[in-house]
């Protein structure tokens, strides 16, 4: 009975502005203990209209809601649970909508409240990389889909939990470790303290009244969770030699290869790139290859990969360009290079490694929680579970099992950071800053998954990164000579994020508050003769006076930040607003003026800081220290001097506003600033990072350029560092593998300048008018992408009015497995944003038309148009070797997604009227970069007719 009054509940809306959309769905469960009390659904009547998109969530009609009790008779169901602890998914939500009502009923009423099931849930599993209602329904085995209806949705929310929550019975260490935790939150802030405290019989008493069998459902979810596991021991099909002619002979045996991989087929084009990247292996020399869709590409380059490491025991590492293409070579790529070779697990060590920043330090996590002023007694809500989420976290990394299910930086679900701002800056804080970290001589070195990361790269044999990694290696260890660069389009944009500088008006703010605090612990690690002497009160006296410094600094730069970007012509309070730094020798203000010189005097306090601290740095040895306080002490004085060091040359690097780096200050309304010092010549930066000191470095994608390479490469060489080689380090020229379909005749793309304006309010509704009849036509099959969420939001209303109820319709954001639905359906409709593109394979008559709104633009922040005016000057004409080469490369990705096998056929319209003014050679050079696709530039109507032609 500890559990008191509660109830689970659910509402479904017409929208969500709680000033005029209303609720439609109401759903509860209400419970007295573990006693089901009553289950309630209905749904209410409104006047206000049904969206398409509401009704397609909802699978609520307009018919039915006019037919439903109005408010007036539902309310009183809703106000039976006065004084209850009602628990939601995103309570915030029902709490918008419903909290009127109960204030209604007056001060004296026995009080509810809301209480978030999503905090719960992230407690109990952090690894979860996201805590939607859908994504754990589906990650439980409890559904296929969220219904998006009251009842269901609560009965849905409280299996999860009932699953979560007999999970962590079945863990004894695991349920003490939380139980612990627990009781650092009263009853009050934190209910789920008394769900998760219940007895297994307690459990089952909830779960029988809803007549959910739990133990049936637990082991049906254990069972899809057993992962395939490679045998002990190998039995090797191949001759493991690291050659040329063994690497032909395994992959064109296709008999030995179908018993292991049935679907293995040989590719000629996957075989040149095999010998391509042994080559360059063999010969210490870098090469750029180029292997369009079918070349069976990550196989192609992870057989000589594999070889090497077995044959001459030397690393490879593979650096990929996203976490999900990491998480595909861990899961698939590897285990069936493992299965093709007849390699047992043991045979090859593969590691996944990520960079340091994406790990977690203890150490400074302890140190956290000890200068928080009695925390756990008086700490908020929100300081309580950030703390006994990072507990969680480094107990789950100390257990685990597989060293790539470790929970890094980027595991944690973005839903936690955003409804909880302050995990977001402590997680900033407890990051490993390799600079600081003592290694073998830090007292949680055991458990440390930075530290356990470098101790297993030292032994592996294939390490699995990213391009964040490659760009800045561990020091503990040396990077492996050998390199595949993977997704090596995304070079440029990597390099930049990599070595861009920033300083935000957050980061300066806790400057200002933490400053002392920062430096005490250098203190502990004095003499006792200094203490209390003159120079160590000098020091504390500078250090405070500096921080109190830095607050006023920060109140007058935020200002005058904030007039300068408000006069800026396009200035918008959604949108980060940019503008270049001043120069000193050009300021043509007074508003200039103050602005240049209150950074200058930041500066000028951050450099003051800096000679304070710094003779001190090199005054210990981590090594000849031996006590645990000093060694701590000694990690968090680095980390602040670390620190300190990169505010102070961030500024100096937007002060100085060379020519090689664009100095810029961005403004937002909800943000703040931003100071910001980007790179140039990424090139330059990445030859010296990564070329000079590897042996061979292998870079491939589909999209480096044009079929051919004629066009498109010079911006890729550069980027790379690739045309800084010395003749006798590269190869002649890329790799250019032909492409396995025959796209001139099975893939018709229509360029369409006819339209509206993009931003034209009548663009998505004449396109649409278009396009409607022709999917109509040929029954679906069609993929839709948009570059805007206003024309995603319009195209996604206009398409349901047309088509729900006869042709199924698969929408960004409505599900979490649209596109395995799509893939399921005999037809279908799937619309979402450019980024579902992304990693898209759905081949065979399932897809056979894509529409794209626009060609994509290249971004024009600062540093963008200084980077096209370096190339300008440096490499040649930047208008098509750099910005149409980024503007096809990208359409290149979109297009990709429609021709996937040997036999696949369909038509593409992308629509543009921006292109209408192009002329001549520019034209010319679009198509030729476009190339193997043949682009048809014609009037959207002719497009529609020419693609029902062929399709039909």
């Amino acid at each position: 009975m500890s559990l008191g009054r509660w109830a689970v509940i659910d509402i479904e809306t017409t929208g969500i502005d709680q000033g005029y959309d209303e609720i439609i769905d109401l759903g509860y469960l209400q419970f007295d203990g573990t006693k089901l009390v009553k289950t309630y659904s209905s749904l209410v009547r409104t006047e206000n209209t049904l969206s398409q998109f509401i009704q397609k969530l909802t699978g609520i009609t307009p018919d039915q809601v006019r037919k439903a009790p109005r408010w007036s008779d539902v309310e009183q169901d809703l106000l039976d649970l006065e004084g209850h602890r009602l628990i939601a998914h995103n309570a915030s939500f029902e709490k918008m909508f419903l909290e009127k009502y109960f204030e209604d009923l007056g001060e004296d009423r026995e009080k509810e409240s809301f209480d978030d099931s999503i905090y719960f849930l992230g407690l109990l599993d952090p690894s979860q990389s996201s805590l939607s209602l859908e994504n754990l329904i589906i990650h439980f085995k409890i559904a296929d889909k969220e219904e998006h209806r009251g009842l269901s949705d609560s009965m849905d929310l409280l299996k999860v939990m009932l699953m979560a929550t007999w999970k962590l019975k079945e863990d004894i260490n695991y349920n003490h470790f939380i139980m612990g935790l627990m009781q650092e939150f009263s009853r009050d802030e934190f209910w789920f303290k008394e769900f998760v405290a219940l007895e297994k019989e307690e459990l089952l008493e909830i779960a029988n009244a809803i007549d959910f069998d739990l133990e049936a459902n637990y082991e049906k979810y254990l069972q899809s969770i057993e992962r395939e596991s490679l045998p002990d021991n190998g039995e090797e099909n191949f001759s493991l030699d690291f050659d040329g002619k063994n690497i032909q002979d395994i992959l064109k045996d296709e008999k030995t290869i179908k018993e292991k991989i049935p679907s293995y087929t040989y590719r000629e084009s996957q075989e040149k790139l095999s010998m391509r990247v042994g080559q360059a292996f063999k010969n210490g020399i870098h090469a750029l290859i180029q292997a369009p869709t079918g070349t069976g590409k990550t196989l192609g380059y992870l057989l000589p990969s594999v070889l090497l490491a077995k044959s001459k025991g030397e690393q490879v590492i593979i650096s990929t360009g996203t976490k999900a293409l990491q998480n595909q070579a861990m899961t698939k790529d590897i285990p069936l290079m493992f299965k093709m070779l007849g390699l047992g697990k043991y045979d090859l060590k593969v590691l996944r490694l990520v960079g340091s920043k994406n790990h977690y330090c203890e150490l400074l996590f302890r140190n956290e929680s000890k200068t928080e002023d009695n925390l756990l007694d008086l700490g908020t809500f929100e300081e309580k579970y950030t703390h006994a989420l990072f507990e969680v976290i480094f107990f789950h990394n100390q257990r685990v099992q597989d060293y790539t299910d470790i929970i890094t930086a980027d595991s944690i679900p973005h839903v936690l950071k955003r409804k909880l701002p302050y995990a977001g800056e402590f997680s900033d804080k407890v990051r490993v800053d390799y600079k600081a970290c003592t290694g073998n001589k830090c007292p949680f070195k055991n458990d440390c998954t930075y530290v356990g990361g470098l101790r297993r790269a030292k032994e592996a044999d294939i390490i699995v990164g990213n391009h964040a990694l490659l760009l800045s290696w561990p020091r503990g260890i040396d990077r492996p000579p050998y390199i595949v660069v993977d997704e090596a389009h995304k070079i440029e944009s990597e390099s930049t994020q990599m070595f861009t500088m920033e300083l935000t008006q957050r980061d300066i703010t806790n400057f200002s508050k933490n400053l002392p605090g920062m430096i005490a612990p250098v203190f502990y690690l004095l003499d006792s003769e200094h203490k209390g002497s003159e120079q160590v009160q000098r020091i504390r006296r500078e250090v405070a006076s500096s921080s109190k410094l830095i607050a006023e600094n920060l109140e007058n730069l935020s200002e005058l930040i904030e007039r300068f970007a408000k006069k800026l012509p396009r200035f918008t309070d959604i949108y980060w607003n940019e503008f270049p730094m001043i120069k000193e020798s050009n300021m043509n203000s007074n508003l200039e003026v103050s602005l240049f010189n209150q950074i200058d005097s930041l500066r000028y306090i951050f450099k003051g800081v800096y000679d304070v601290v710094f003779p001190l740095v090199g005054k210990w040895n981590v090594n000849s220290l031996s006590e645990e306080k000093d060694i701590t002490a000694y990690t968090l004085f680095e980390a602040a001097c670390s620190n300190i060091e990169e505010a102070l040359e961030t500024l100096n690097n937007l002060l100085d506003n060379s020519e090689n780096r664009a100095s810029s200050i961005k403004y937002h309304a909800e943000y703040g600033f931003l100071l910001s010092s980007a790179p140039i010549n990424v090139g330059e930066l990445f030859h010296e990072s990564v070329m000079k000191d590897s042996e061979a470095v292998v870079f491939t994608s589909a999209t480096l350029a044009n079929s051919d390479g004629s066009r498109g490469m010079a911006q890729v060489e550069w980027m790379t560092g690739y045309n800084q080689l010395p003749a006798e380090k590269r190869f002649r020229t890329g790799l250019f593998l032909e492409n396995n379909y025959d796209y001139e005749n099975n893939a018709k793309v229509f360029l369409c300048t006819d339209t509206p304006t993009l931003y034209d309010q009548s663009f998505v509704p004449t396109v649409m008018e278009k396009l409607i009849p022709l999917i109509r036509d040929i029954g679906g099959r069609t993929l839709l992408l948009f570059s805007s969420r206003v024309r995603f939001d319009k195209a996604c209303e206009l398409l349901l009015k047309a088509f729900e109820g006869e042709i199924p319709l698969f929408i960004q954001g409505m599900g979490a497995n649209i596109v395995e639905d799509f893939k399921n359906s005999s037809s279908g409709i799937i619309i979402g944003m450019e980024s579902l593109s992304e990693g898209i394979d759905i081949p065979g008559k399932l897809l056979e038309f894509v529409y794209v709104d626009k060609v994509p633009d290249l971004r024009q922040d600062l540093v963008i148009q200084k980077r096209r005016d370096f190339y300008e000057r440096n490499f040649g004409n930047e208008f098509n070797d750099y910005f149409l080469a980024h503007r096809t490369r990208s359409l290149h990705q979109k297009l990709g997604r429609l021709i996937r096998r040997e036999s696949d056929k369909g038509c593409i319209i992308v629509t543009d009227s921006r292109l209408a003014r192009w002329k001549g050679r520019t034209l010319e050079n679009f198509q030729d970069m476009m190339k193997p696709y043949k682009l048809n530039i014609t009037s959207l109507d002719d497009a529609c007719e020419k693609t029902r032609d062929f399709l039909l």
